[in-house]
């Protein structure tokens, strides 16, 4: 576990830590990028700063868990999540240029900020975000479920039941079991232009659902290959 990590600052007057690897950066060699890269079987970490415009943060745990309590990076945040136990829990992140959170099992954020680039999202299982924003770029979601607690908003945002996950996508009131389920608040949750839920090769069921003006107010597109079935109203007056 490590507690705080800030590239291009002294740690105990040992040096600065990026990514050429913490045994070089605390023998005090010169560095430039401020990048930070860590990497363990499980990774804790309660902040980490990767200083400077284009400086990257990336953190992966090969085995288990992966904590990142507050992350921030002039550059990209890279997030992966390998191996079959544990879970990828993430707190606020703020990126200069783009956000990917990738897990083996399942992804939690509370607050994703992105000023530039997209922001993705790939679990094999499911994903609960709180606020999400992609200031000047997209948000894409691939995972067997989704849960939105506050708001999504990027210049487009894409919603992907990933194949393999649960066998149905359901949107508004409908239900069914083990499905992955986006309720009419949470679909008004999104903010963006261009909103894309694809379901695959999986059934879609579509219940009543009323699409706020700045859910989708360009276009919304409602894709996949298996059947779909429209059970309520459908409403895009806003």
């Amino acid at each position: 576990d490590v507690g705080i990590l800030t590239s291009g600052v002294a740690i105990g007057g040992r040096g600065p830590v990026d990514t050429a690897g913490a045994a070089d950066a605390l023998l005090g060699k010169t560095l430039t990028g401020h990048d930070i890269y860590v990497q363990g079987g499980s990774v804790t970490l309660a902040q980490a700063t990767a200083n400077g415009a284009g400086s990257d943060l990336a953190v992966d745990a090969t085995t288990g868990d992966l904590n990142l309590t507050n992350g921030t990076a002039g550059g990209t945040i890279t997030l992966t999540k390998e191996g079959t136990t544990g879970a990828l829990t993430a707190g606020t992140l703020s990126a200069g240029t783009g956000a990917s959170l990738t897990s083996s099992t399942s992804i939690s954020a509370t607050n994703v900020q992105s000023s530039s680039g997209d922001v993705d999202f790939d679990a094999i299982e499911g994903v609960t975000v709180g606020t999400v924003s992609a200031q000047a770029g997209h948000v894409n979601f691939l995972a067997n479920d989704l849960d939105i607690a506050n708001s999504v908003t990027g210049s487009a945002v894409s919603i992907t039941n990933r194949e393999g996950g649960n066998n149905l996508t359901v949107l508004g009131d409908a239900s069914a079991a083990n499905a992955f389920t986006l309720t009419q608040n949470e679909i008004n949750r999104i903010h963006t232009a261009t909103l894309t839920i694809d379901s695959l090769d999986q059934n879609l069921l579509v219940g009543n659902v009323a699409f706020a003006n700045d859910v989708g107010s360009s276009r919304i597109n409602l894709l996949g290959t298996g059947r779909v079935d429209i059970v309520g109203a459908i409403d895009g007056s806003g």
